[in-house]
């Protein structure tokens, strides 16, 4: 499942079914901001990462893709879409 393309965003992000595991906490989403920043995160990972402040999961992704902070919250958003979707999925 796609949550966006880069034909509309500066961002790819899709469930990675051939990456996840059997488990909620082992599901990945692949979060590509362009063909040289292929990352994909765990379930967990995400959980940790939104669980944190805001300013500093933005600042964060900032370093880790760079990328803007507009784009950044964009990413957030399809991040916590995907684990909306993970938890009805595991329910």
């Amino acid at each position: 499942m796609s949550y966006s393309r880069w034909s509309d965003s500066s961002w790819y992000t899709f469930w990675d079914a051939s990456r996840s595991g059997e488990t909620k906490e082992e599901q990945e989403l692949a979060v590509w901001y362009d063909v040289d920043t292929l990352i994909s995160w765990t379930f967990e990972e995400l959980q940790s990462l939104l669980s944190k402040d805001n300013s500093y999961a933005i600042h964060l992704l900032e370093m880790k893709y760079q990328c803007s902070p507009d784009e950044a919250t964009e990413v957030m958003e399809y991040m916590q879409q995907f684990c909306n979707d993970v938890n009805k999925e595991f329910a």
